[in-house]
């Protein structure tokens, strides 16, 4: 679930803010040696997050995107499950199709030095219904990633995107690695519909399938112990 607005000031000034929450369940059902334990079970997280953007003319706009977020198991303790950081970045138009520009990612981590990437705002008008462009998180996804959009008509849009995903978070302190780390790596492939019911309200429809899934699980110290 998530909710937010946006104030624009100005046509090349806006700052949107954004709050989430999603659960996560794990089916570990015929993984042997793991299915017998069950290294975790449903997992939470709550979101915060902003986009700042600030056009300084017709041609250059600097980004800015804070997050902070908390993600633990059910029964954890969300205070030690913290984790923030900010994507910054700018982007040139070079024309009316064509607006790019790059960016850095600065991601604190469980129990690990930050995590630092980098990051390419794309948005290129290919035709005039279709274009290619750097998307933020939507329903299941999370962090930036690159989305094909279709819009046949004003109130309709369909979309395919992909992305890399790395997701930490706190383990329960009575389960098998007592306040543990838990880590979850894919390459999610999604697509979807959007239904602008009128301006300002959406409604967003999304399915996909993860691929190259990884999953690992460390002691409180970070340390991992178990890898699949």
């Amino acid at each position: 679930f998530e909710g937010g607005f946006t104030y624009a000031p100005g046509f090349r000034r806006s700052v949107s803010l954004a709050f989430g929450y999603d659960r996560t369940g794990y089916d570990f059902e015929g993984w042997p040696g793991v299915a017998a334990t069950d290294p975790w079970e449903a997992i939470h997280t709550i979101s915060i997050g902003a986009f700042v953007r600030c056009g300084i003319n017709r041609e250059w706009t600097v980004f800015l995107i804070p997050t902070l977020r908390t993600t633990a198991e059910s029964g954890a303790d969300f205070g030690d499950a913290i984790t923030g950081g900010d994507l910054a970045g700018f982007s040139y138009r070079f024309g009316d199709r064509l607006t790019m520009g790059p960016g850095i990612g600065v991601i604190t981590q469980l129990e690990d030095d930050p995590s630092v990437f980098p990051v390419l705002f794309v948005n290129w008008r290919i035709a005039e219904k279709l274009s290619l462009a750097t998307g933020g998180g939507l329903g299941a996804t999370r962090g930036p990633g690159l989305v094909l959009n279709w819009d046949p008509t004003s109130r309709w849009r369909v979309f395919v995107g992909g992305r890399y995903e790395k997701s930490d978070f706190r383990l329960r302190g009575d389960g098998d690695e007592p306040a543990g780390i838990g880590s979850n790596r894919e390459f999610p492939l999604y697509g979807g519909v959007v239904w602008r019911i009128h301006p300002g309200f959406q409604v967003n429809l999304i399915g996909g399938v993860e691929l190259g899934g990884q999953i690992n699980r460390a002691d409180s110290n970070g340390d991992v112990h178990e890898e699949r």
